[in-house]
Order: C-alpha cells, then sequence, then structure tokens
C-alpha cells in the first residue's frame, strides 16, 4: 500500500514531488517515507522542460552519476523517462530531516561549506574527457543552447526588477543587464579552456545542510547539468 502527500508546491513548479510512504511487505529493504518527482502537470511548463531538456537531463544524470559517491547527491532509487512524451519518474531518498537553506538568509559557515563542496565536484571533473561523450549533457559553448538562455533571462528579467528590487543592488541589476547586452563576447571569452562539470543552478534553494539525523551536505534538482565553465 501507498500513500502520496503532495510537498515542495513553494519550491517551483517544473516538477511534483510527493512524499510517498510504503507499507513495508515481505523483504523490502526500501526506506520510507520516500521522495517520487514526476513531471509537472501544467502543459506549457512540460513543454517548456522538454524543449529545454532539463526533464531528460535530471533522469540521465542521475543514471550516470547517481552511484558516484564522490557527488554530494541524494540516494537515487530509480530514475527513467520516455523521452517522446516527457514523462518521468525519479525515486530518491526523504530529506525531511536534513537542514534546508534559505535564498536570501543563510549563515556564513553554511556558505562555506557549499562552496567546498561545489569546489570539489569541479576539481573531481576537471578537464574530464569522458563528460565529452555524454550527448545529453549541456555544453558551455553550444550556440542554440546560449540563445535559450538569454532569451529566458530576457524574458525573466523584467518581472524579477519588479518582485525583487530590493533583494540586489543596483550595481548588481547594472551587472545583469550589462551581460545581456554583451552576451556573445562574454560566451565566446568563457569558452576557452578545460571545462569540468557544474549544476548551473546551485542556488542555496538546491542544497540540504548537514544534520544529526542526515549528516552530509547534498545538492539536487540536476536538471540542467552542464559540461562548462560555470562557478556553479
Amino acid at each position: 500500500d501507498l500513500s502520496l502527500t503532495q510537498i515542495g508546491q513553494a519550491q517551483g513548479a517544473s516538477a511534483r514531488l510527493y512524499r510517498v510512504r510504503i507499507q513495508r511487505l515481505g523483504d523490502n529493504n526500501l526506506p520510507s517515507p520516500l521522495i517520487f518527482k514526476f513531471p509537472s502537470a501544467q502543459g506549457d511548463v512540460r513543454e517548456y522542460a522538454k524543449t529545454m531538456g532539463t526533464y531528460l537531463k535530471e533522469v540521465r544524470f542521475y543514471q550516470v552519476f547517481g552511484t558516484e559517491r564522490s557527488l554530494p547527491l541524494p540516494h537515487i532509487f530509480y530514475a527513467n523517462i520516455v523521452e517522446d512524451s516527457g514523462d518521468f519518474l525519479i525515486v530518491m531518498e526523504d530529506l525531511a530531516d536534513a537542514k534546508v537553506a534559505k535564498w536570501f538568509d543563510t549563515d556564513l559557515t553554511s556558505v562555506q561549506v557549499a562552496l567546498r563542496h561545489l569546489a570539489k565536484i569541479h576539481a573531481r571533473y576537471w578537464g574530464a574527457r569522458s563528460l565529452d561523450k555524454l550527448a545529453w549533457l549541456g555544453r558551455v559553448n553550444d550556440v542554440q543552447q546560449s540563445h535559450q538562455y538569454k532569451a529566458l533571462l530576457t524574458q525573466l528579467l523584467g518581472p524579477a526588477k519588479t518582485s525583487f528590487s530590493t533583494l540586489l543592488s543596483d550595481y548588481s541589476w547594472s551587472v545583469l543587464d550589462a551581460w545581456l547586452e554583451n552576451w556573445e563576447s562574454v560566451r565566446q571569452a568563457t569558452s576557452k579552456g578545460e571545462k569540468t562539470l557544474v549544476h548551473r543552478e546551485a542556488d542555496m534553494r538546491q542544497m540540504f545542510f548537514p544534520t544529526q539525523q542526515v549528516n552530509r551536505f547534498i545538492l539536487y534538482d540536476w536538471q540542467s547539468p552542464d559540461n562548462g565553465w560555470s562557478p556553479a
């Protein structure tokens, strides 16, 4: 028997998360509860995710790297996708007992922990030619992908300034404007040199921090992994 409770609605609408409690039967060694991740129920969101390849990338990432213990990942028990429809299922451990970070209200110690783990990821895969063989992995010098990200940022920047104007300084907003204005020059300049595995969206909302119950740092939501240069 299963009981499902939807969680994480405030986290975003790109996917649906459910806490699933499983009644143990026979030799079933699965922990309970687990987290089940499904595609969004909103058609436009699903279509956008399919176009950007985010569902496919996350499933493929966990299929390839999910058992890599050098990476700070949640324990993954299942990950698969139907590419034509975008239907997918990821089954992972429940991290309710870990410390959840906040975007603009995080202590310095947590920031230092996060930076150390990100540095370890980058060092582990720095210049790794094995990443070049993963066709689904984002590419820092992919012109089409770059144009997609620029279009997305262009679309979101105006509403973000309206909704979050006080969260960043005027200088920070001007940096984002300058980035957009010089997008192609920045892309070319940063496409040189060694690449590594990057999360690409590694802000504090994608992180769990150690507690007595969960004694490790965890980085999740690998929907946009890159073979690239990004600092996160």
